[in-house]
């Protein structure tokens, strides 16, 4: 199911993008996202601005997305 990110998915979506980042870098992608992109305050400006989106299985969120 896909829904609206809010705030309090914040400390999951911050976990999400780490992962995101590690599997970049382990696949010879290190720089595109770097050690910090997506930054915590567009994260929030983009689920403020309803443009963020979380995918939910089984009530677990497992993946994120902006839609721009």
């Amino acid at each position: 199911m896909f829904r609206g990110a809010v705030r309090g998915d914040l400390p999951q979506i911050l976990k999400i993008y780490a992962h995101a980042r590690a599997v970049m870098k382990a696949s010879g992608n290190p720089t595109q996202w770097g050690t910090s992109f997506p930054p915590q305050d567009l994260i929030e400006e983009d689920i403020d601005t309803n443009r963020l989106f979380v995918y939910l299985h089984n009530g677990e969120m497992e993946a994120v997305f902006a839609f721009v």
